[in-house]
């Protein structure tokens, strides 16, 4: 199945998200984990919102990706 998760940063948190997000190297962005396959990923940086779609049959391992980010 394919996903599409949509995202905001709410702006108390923005600065520590965007200096955890860019202290990552790209193998560590991409890393969805076992089970999880990241088909796209795009942001709007100017707002603090993107979306990803993501493609699993494993619906543990996709929550578990979502949840490191909540």
């Amino acid at each position: 199945m394919k996903f599409m998760v949509t995202w905001n940063i709410h702006p108390e948190k923005r600065r520590q998200i965007m200096e955890h997000w860019c202290s990552l190297t790209p193998e560590e962005r991409a890393d969805t984990g076992p089970d999880v396959k990241l088909i796209g990923r795009w942001h709007n940086e100017a707002e603090f919102t993107g979306v990803v779609i993501l493609e699993t049959d494993n619906l543990m391992a996709l929550s578990t990706y979502l949840m490191q980010w909540n």
